[in-house]
């Protein structure tokens, strides 16, 4: 490319999307491979006739390997008069010590890198950083937050779709798995409602996602099971539906005729006790939500069996905590019982109470399957573990999968995937 051509398409870019403002101090991080060289040689040349002022600073991070020579880079930076800094790491080793057990180091390595050159950027007064990828950059795959700031100020884009993670509205992509494509098939599909009911227990309006299979507006003599299936921790009731695919995993699999058509019920579970400035979240709440008001609403509007047979209940993260303190405490409502990236003891105050020894005799009586799913990479994996080894003692079998991803949205899709293909089934 002729380097006039390389000013141009970088300087549209620029504008198009106003990255740089007046007197920015950008960071350029630089790895010593064309990509980032390229970046380096061509902002530095625009800055010359740019029409708002911005400084320039190279970075690279030392990972600690023998032999790293950049002494050809800090010459190019000398030629360009930009300032050069080496930041001196032991990222190399960490990243394989880290990943001992796991696929590859690079996603450890990357974080840690990119941790390492934004604080330094931070401590020579930087207040933007400039990355360069050639175009067969590997973003990964599945659900990713995007998260963009302009002068330091978080923002939502237009551009991007909007979910809902962290307590707060975020933007997205989804990048197809190559190995799980979520494709809506066939003609006939599902519908999502929003209904709204008051709750005594919440003390407000709460709002709950409807899932309806395909064929519940043709048939309105049919009844249908139904499966109560959870967010995790700081999402909401909408995130099975725009992050999760819910309702495209479902549609597809009652189109290839791998799962019963069933009722799918998303409400919210950040359940908050407010008092003056305090406000306390109250997750195991959700245990008597479930029973005392959100099953009754249900199946008194909805064509629904009513009875626990025809119920399951599943969720992720924090749901799956939810879901296992509501199906220990309350066995006699769910058959079917899902444990997505979670935990069946609670982690979070070491409270046992909803495991006693009663209620593990009737949940093992009343249920007809435990599944229980993680991603290899999980930073959860050794709660699982002890998880494994708490129910071998307790003598309560579970169906057990790991898949490949860690705590994300790729391996909870694909844990609902398996899972409602084993739910309501007449041989289960």
């Amino acid at each position: 490319m002729k380097l006039q051509k390389l000013y141009s398409k970088v300087r549209q870019a620029l504008d198009d999307y106003n990255m740089i403002t007046e007197n920015d101090k950008i960071a350029i991080g630089v790895s010593g491979g064309k990509d980032s060289l390229t970046l380096l040689y061509a902002l530095s040349g625009i800055r010359s006739f740019y029409p708002v002022p911005f400084e320039l600073v190279a970075i690279a991070v030392d990972l600690g390997y023998e032999d790293f020579d950049l002494s050809p880079v800090k010459a190019l930076c000398d030629e360009l008069s930009v300032e050069f800094y080496v930041v001196k790491t032991d990222i190399g080793r960490i990243s394989l010590e880290k990943s001992k057990n796991q696929a590859s180091p690079c996603s450890w390595c990357a974080k840690l890198r990119k941790g390492a050159l934004n604080d330094f950027a931070l401590s020579v007064g930087c207040n933007k950083v400039a990355y360069a990828h050639h175009m067969e950059f590997d973003m990964g795959e599945g659900f990713i937050a995007i998260f963009l700031k302009v002068d330091g100020t978080s923002i939502l884009s237009e551009f991007f779709p909007i979910g809902y993670g962290g307590n707060k509205a975020i933007n997205y992509i989804d990048v197809p798995e190559q190995d799980h494509p979520i494709e809506l098939l066939g003609e006939n599909h599902g519908s999502v409602l929003s209904d709204f009911f008051e709750s005594k227990i919440t003390g407000q309006l709460e709002r709950i996602m409807i899932y309806l299979p395909p064929e519940y507006m043709q048939n309105t003599e049919k009844k249908y099971p139904v499966l109560y299936l959870q967010h995790g921790h700081g999402e909401n009731e909408t995130c099975w539906v725009s992050q999760g695919k819910m309702n495209f995993i479902y549609d597809n699999l009652v189109h290839q005729r791998k799962a019963v058509p069933a009722i799918v019920v998303m409400a919210n579970g950040m359940i908050y006790e407010e008092s003056g400035d305090k406000r306390e979240l109250k997750y195991r709440d959700m245990s008597a939500f479930v029973k005392e008001e959100l099953i009754p609403y249900v199946e008194n509007k909805y064509r629904t069996y009513g009875d626990k047979e025809h119920r399951a209940m599943a969720g992720l993260s924090m749901g799956s905590l939810q879901t296992s303190i509501t199906a220990f405490e309350h066995s006699e409502l769910f058959s079917y019982v899902g444990v997505f990236s979670g935990f069946v003891q609670d982690i979070l105050t070491q409270n046992q109470s909803h495991l006693t020894e009663k209620n593990k005799e009737s949940f093992r009586g009343n249920n007809k399957l435990f599944f229980r799913g993680i991603g290899a990479e999980d930073r959860f994996i050794d709660f699982f573990k002890s998880d494994d080894e708490f129910l071998e003692k307790s003598k309560i079998k579970c169906e057990r999968k790991i898949y490949k991803g860690d705590h994300e949205w790729k391996v909870w899709r694909r844990c609902l995937y398996d899972f409602a293909q084993l739910i309501f089934r007449e041989d289960n």
